[in-house]
């Protein structure tokens, strides 16, 4: 008896799905980045800040190894390779980052000579327990300091230093970056650097374990002139990235009074809003849809009060919605 064939339908789909799932591998996005692309890479590396191999290699393993050492991006290649620096792109753009990484078979790790790399735009605690992406500016590297300041435009201590509270402090003092030292110190000031790159940005913040405050000698740098904490203006518009209280992940676009997101609540939850903007009220309709573990079923109204820039909160739902808090992680000015 000779064998069927497959039918084409049910062939083209296994296509479109492993295609969809190899798609999502590719662009995982580690807390706190921003992929930025698929990169070449030669001897002369690409990427010279600092190298680690890993046989357990993650994307996140990667972009926390990096920001510990201060730099600004992170590059995983080969599937157990990690490069740091703070520039890249000097040998143009790949097309082989196609190897998984070697510590998460769902994550492409880069390929051969190719790195899949990533901008660190917020701090994430290494630590066990909730990992908090403050909207405290984006991360500008770890830098030393000493007696004579580096950044001195104006000083405070607290015991209860977080990444959001030294932000908001130089927000309001009018400075562009903010400086967080030795866990409990935090430096407001236009400009940074002057003694140079440091590597020992690894002192958990007093007020909040799950992020870093620097080191000792060492600033956790912050360029927090994109948003205000203090006003509830929205003249940027709230696209960009945002967390809620949950650690939902949502990629929130404003086009006009429009809002659309897309909230990735994986293992567990997916879902996509619609709603319009009505002075700092957002009102519209949220859908579960098909991506995580528990496949959810509900549709539900949903209305949310604009607090500020990097802030928004729950005003009511319709049945219940599990995010109550959303703080952006990451700025997206355009349109």
């Amino acid at each position: 008896m000779k064998s069927k064939k497959a039918p084409k339908i049910l062939m083209a789909g296994i296509g479109i799905m492993i295609t969809i799932v190899f798609v999502a591998a590719c662009f995982a996005q580690p807390m706190g980045t921003r992929y930025l692309g698929c990169f070449k890479d030669t001897y002369d590396r690409d990427l010279k800040g600092y190298t680690q191999q890993d046989a357990r290699l993650t994307l996140q393993s990667c972009a926390d190894l990096c920001r510990q050492k201060g730099f600004r991006y992170a590059a995983a290649q080969y599937g157990a390779q990690c490069f740091c620096g703070d520039s890249y792109g000097r040998y143009g753009r790949a097309a082989n980052c196609d190897m998984m990484c070697a510590g998460n078979g769902n994550e492409v790790c880069g390929g051969s000579w190719a790195n899949s790399l990533y901008e660190l735009v917020a701090s994430v605690g290494t630590g066990s327990g909730d990992r908090n992406l403050p909207a405290a500016g984006n991360f500008m590297g770890c830098f030393k300091d000493n007696e004579s300041r580096d950044i001195s435009g104006y000083t405070y201590y607290s015991e209860q230093l977080t990444l959001q509270s030294c932000a908001n402090k130089c927000r309001e003092k009018g400075y562009k970056y903010a400086a967080a030292q030795y866990g409990i110190n935090c430096f407001c000031g236009d400009s940074y650097g002057k003694y140079g790159k440091a590597t020992n940005c690894d002192m958990k913040c007093a007020g909040n374990s799950s992020e870093i405050c620097g080191g000792s000698w060492a600033n956790s740098v912050y360029d927090v002139s994109a948003g205000s904490t203090t006003s509830t203006s929205t003249t940027l518009g709230l696209t960009g990235i945002w967390r809620d209280n949950n650690g939902a992940i949502y990629s929130v676009r404003q086009v006009g009074s429009q809002i659309w997101w897309y909230m990735d609540g994986k293992p567990n939850w997916t879902n996509v809003f619609k709603g319009n903007k009505s002075g700092s009220a957002i009102t519209g309709e949220w859908c579960d849809v098909p991506g995580g573990r528990i496949e959810g079923n509900k549709t539900g109204s949903l209305t949310v009060k604009i607090i500020n820039n990097d802030l928004m909160e729950k005003v009511s739902a319709s049945p219940a919605y599990g995010g109550s808090v959303w703080t952006r992680i990451y700025w997206d000015a355009s349109p």
